[in-house]
């Protein structure tokens, strides 16, 4: 539905406030003026640089999901009355906030990478007042004995695995030797990681509430599924840990002929390493991390859909990955919502239309 420059937007059942394709509206689509923090840039509009949400469109219990298209499918179906507030960014993410069972929740499609969780995170606890909770729900390759669509709940913990570019770039000869005598040269210490292609980060754990909330509420969607067209209750919860990589490619173990990545032996280190590692993906460190340096403003908690066996490479049958998503999306709305935050916006305070 097109939404019309001149009458204000009401969604309707089934229906959105803003249309999917609507610019987001403010000071030129995110462009910074004359005034602005170089630090944290907001628009005139109060609008954040890249989220490009202000406040008020941003509910405290945030469910960050990768793919646009699940963002979507969860609000639809998760939202009371399938009423909710889209707001879009020109730079790939989009913003649904509306409520669950009365409470005010949002939806971020965020896209893949630490980076644009970065963006997420720094950005949402900025233009929310109060307390938030945050957990994602994203798509994984599994780990070990991990079955296919056996949702991995990481409350034990998460790794981040990353590729070292000084190692990379050490068969590069006198011209190596060159770029590494520089940074001795500045005072600069010299990377620890030089003589290891992968790093593996010490473990970060998440909140342990939020966790064990979201996996007994992921556990009690499965088993209320039992018996409808849309059975999943044969899949159930992991609890375990998890590893986040820096590129989907070569910081997952993926061989490639045509680059030399060095990383042949990778997942198998990370299963050594990693005590419980059950998901391999490319986010959720990231978000547990920040909560962690949060001081206290954010509360977060991961879970991951393997849709296939790194070891065997069995996939998760394709009729089921929609159901787990939705499923995974209410367990997700339950949990944010058991959560007491301090200083949460109430419904009249958001945008919801």
């Amino acid at each position: 539905m097109d939404e019309k420059p001149s009458e204000k937007p009401v969604a309707a059942a089934g229906t959105t406030a803003k249309a999917a394709g609507a610019e987001p509206k403010g000071d030129g689509h995110g462009v910074m003026r004359d005034g602005s923090s170089a630090d944290f840039p907001t628009d005139a509009d109060g609008r954040v640089m890249h989220l490009q949400v202000r406040p008020g469109q941003l509910a405290n219990r945030v469910l960050s999901v990768g793919d646009a298209g699940r963002a979507r499918r969860i609000a639809e179906a998760c939202f009371d009355g399938g009423r909710f507030a889209v707001h879009p960014s020109t730079r790939g993410f989009g913003v649904y906030t509306g409520l669950f069972e009365g409470t005010p929740v949002s939806i971020v499609a965020t896209g893949m990478g630490t980076p644009m969780m970065d963006f997420v995170v720094r950005e949402g606890t900025a233009v929310v007042r109060g307390e938030l909770a945050m957990v994602r729900l994203g798509t994984c390759g599994g780990l070990g004995h991990t079955r296919p669509g056996n949702v991995v709940v990481a409350t034990k913990g998460l790794v981040l695995v990353r590729q070292e570019p000084d190692f990379v770039h050490a068969s590069e000869g006198s011209d190596d030797e060159a770029a590494a005598a520089a940074p001795a040269a500045a005072g600069l210490p010299m990377s620890p990681t030089r003589q290891v292609p992968y790093s593996i980060s010490r473990i970060v754990m998440p909140d342990a509430e939020l966790s064990e909330a979201f996996a007994t509420a992921i556990d009690a969607q499965l088993q209320a599924s039992k018996g409808s067209t849309s059975d999943i209750s044969a899949y159930s919860v992991t609890r375990g840990s998890g590893a986040t990589a820096d590129s989907f490619y070569a910081s997952q173990g993926r061989i490639n002929a045509i680059f030399d990545d060095r990383n042949e032996t990778l997942v198998g280190e990370i299963e050594k390493r990693v005590p419980d590692a059950a998901a391999l993906e490319m986010e959720s460190f990231h978000l547990i991390s920040l909560a962690k340096a949060s001081r206290g403003k954010l509360r977060a908690a991961a879970a991951t859909i393997p849709l296939v066996s790194r070891a065997s490479g069995k996939w998760l049958d394709a009729d089921h990955v929609r159901p787990l998503e939705i499923a995974g999306g209410r367990a997700a709305f339950a949990a944010l919502s058991s959560m007491t935050l301090a200083g949460a916006l109430a419904p009249a305070e958001l945008e919801l239309e």
